[in-house]
């Protein structure tokens, strides 16, 4: 692969982290939306049932070239790292 071409490929991953941090942020920030609406209704913070549904959501939606354990995984973490988010924005 000549160098032009890897550093082409090394632009367009940079964007697409860029954009993966922009949604990972936009997500944070409705989950802590969601927190406080649950809050007011006396509502659970944490929904079992919902991260479930969207797992299955989003591993149906899955066209590749990631696995469906791939997913599993991104996806754990970005529902765990929301669920630490929104607890200690909470409590600010």
């Amino acid at each position: 692969m000549r160098v032009d071409k890897l550093q082409a490929l090394r632009k367009r991953l940079s964007a697409v982290n860029r954009r993966l941090l922009e949604d990972l942020n936009e997500r944070l920030r409705l989950v802590s939306q969601a927190r406080e609406l649950k809050r007011e209704r006396g509502i659970a913070f944490h929904d079992a049932a919902r991260e479930a549904e969207m797992m299955r959501e989003l591993l149906d939606a899955n066209e590749g070239p990631a696995t469906a354990g791939e997913l599993r995984g991104v996806f754990k973490e970005i529902f765990a790292v929301s669920i630490s988010h929104a607890q200690r924005s909470g409590k600010r």
